[in-house]
Order: structure tokens, then sequence, then C-alpha cells
């Protein structure tokens, strides 16, 4: 492409700026950035018509290494109107480096300059929580926050600061998972149950007969136990959705089995049936 635009740039052909793209496109995404925050300053100062008062939100972070930094990404929610819940990306500065380390102060720190920075000091007044993960319930940035926004150090009330469902969710589930109660050993067992669909009919010939059966049907995955709750939820609505034309397909591909095998009476039972509708609502309701 290159060969052909210096040859017409060289003929006075108005093709626009050489490089254009890598010399200025820091200046155009600040100048967009700039033109949101200034909108979401004006929506977060809009009264609703509901409570007649601006909306008001609740903040949460996270940690992540895309590379040898870590960031840390910052969203605000607040509720529309219409009672809609509008998450809005706020930034996501440098917490740790290779040679640096962070406090949870300054995480906090970072969290309320962003949407001050961004949205304006009165835009704090608003916040009415915090929900993330562990490394922010420490005392020291609830401390800070409270600080910042002029409360007493015990008022759990003003400013809540909690666990995020997704985070606090996880950790009830692996903690079941990986007991020895009963009921670890039936959610390990219901696990294995599910993943046969993905072992069986996710590749290969498997997921040809699977094609054939019924084109619509979800492809199944396999429950990752290194994911959140929340992800290998999805996992089990496949299986919900698609079970008629998965059974069909492990029938046709498996035409000949004997009764003595194992994987019919893992994914056909009517206990595993009931299993999978329970567990789905149980985890509907947590996640809603």
């Amino acid at each position: 492409m290159e060969t052909l635009l210096s040859p017409l740039a060289c003929c006075s052909v108005d093709i626009g700026k050489l490089g254009h793209g890598r010399n200025n496109f820091n200046d155009i995404i600040y100048c967009l950035e700039k033109i949101v925050d200034e909108k979401i300053k004006s929506w977060l100062s809009t009264p609703l018509p509901s409570t007649l008062l601006p909306p008001h939100y609740w903040a949460t972070a996270d940690e992540a290494t895309p590379s040898r930094t870590t960031n840390q990404a910052v969203l605000i929610v607040a509720r529309s109107k219409d009672g809609k819940p509008c998450p809005i990306p706020v930034e996501a500065p440098a917490v740790y480096t290779e040679f640096k380390e962070s406090s949870y102060d300054t995480l906090a720190k970072q969290i309320v300059n962003g949407i001050s920075d961004h949205f304006g000091m009165d835009a704090l007044s608003q916040l009415c929580g915090v929900a993330a993960d562990g490394p922010y319930q420490a005392r020291g940035f609830k401390e800070y926050f409270r600080q910042a926004l002029g409360l007493n150090d015990d008022d759990d009330i003003s400013l809540p600061i909690s666990w995020d469902t997704a985070h606090l969710l996880n950790l009830a589930v692996t903690d079941v998972r990986d007991g020895d109660s009963k009921s670890g050993s039936f959610f390990r067992q219901f696990i294995k149950r599910c993943n046969v669909f993905n072992h069986v009919l996710a590749n290969g010939k498997g997921f040809a007969f699977l094609e054939m059966v019924d084109q619509s049907a979800r492809r199944p995955v396999s429950y990752a136990m290194q994911r959140f709750t929340s992800s290998s939820f999805e996992q089990w609505v496949k299986i919900e959705k698609s079970v008629e034309s998965l059974w069909k397909a492990f029938d046709r591909l498996h035409p000949n089995r004997t009764e003595e095998e194992e994987w019919q009476y893992m994914i056909e039972g009517s206990d595993y049936v009931r299993d999978l509708l329970a567990l789905l609502d149980t985890l509907q309701l947590s996640l809603s």
C-alpha cells in the first residue's frame, strides 16, 4: 500500500498526511476522551425524573497485568432514568511495575483522582459504594476513601465497601467444590458429567455429528477450573439450551454402545437433568 501512496503524494494527489495515524493518534484519542467525559459529566449532573436528584453510582476496580506493568481498571456504574445500570470506564492507571509496588491507599487514591479528574469534584458526592475483590477490602483502602469524602472511619452506611458479586460467588463455589463435604463430592461429580459433552462432541467427529443433527446447537465447552464460576455458568446454559441435540448426536456417534457404557448414564439420567436445572436456577439468582 505504501508503494502506491508515496508516488501519489509526489504527484500532489490529496491522499492525506502520510503517517498521520501514527503521529496524531494520541491527540485524537485525547480529544475524543474529553468530549466523552463532558457528556458523561453532564449526564451525571442531570436530575432523574424519579428522584429529582442526579444519579448516584458505585465504583469498582480490579488489577490486570497485560505486560510487565500491572494496571488498575476503574469503572463506575450508574442507573439511567429507566433504571438500567450503565457501566462507565474511567481509566486504567499503572499500579505495579517490575521495580515499584503500590500500597492500598494508592489504589484508593487512583480511584478518587480518576473520578474527580474526569467528571469533576462534585461527582464524588454521588458515589454511594465500592465493590471489589480482596485487596480492596484492606483497612487502609477504606480509611483513605472515607477521609477523602469527609466520612467517619466507621461509616459503613454512607459508603459501604463490599466484595463484588463475581469474586464473592467464586470464593463460595470454590470452597464447596474443593471441600470434603457431600456437597463438594456432588459438585465435582456434576462437573464431571457436564464435561462429557465437551469431551465427546466439541471437536472432530463428535462435533461433525452435532452439526449434522442440529446446525444451531451450541458447541459444548469445558468447565474451566481456573476461570470464574460466572464464566463457567455459560457451559451449563449451553447444555440446557441444546441438551436434546447433544443427546441425539451422542446417540448417533455411539449406536453400538453396550449397556455398561458409563457416558450414556452420566448425560441422560433424569437425576442429571434435575441437578442441571437446580444449579442453573441457584446460580442465576446469585448472579442477578
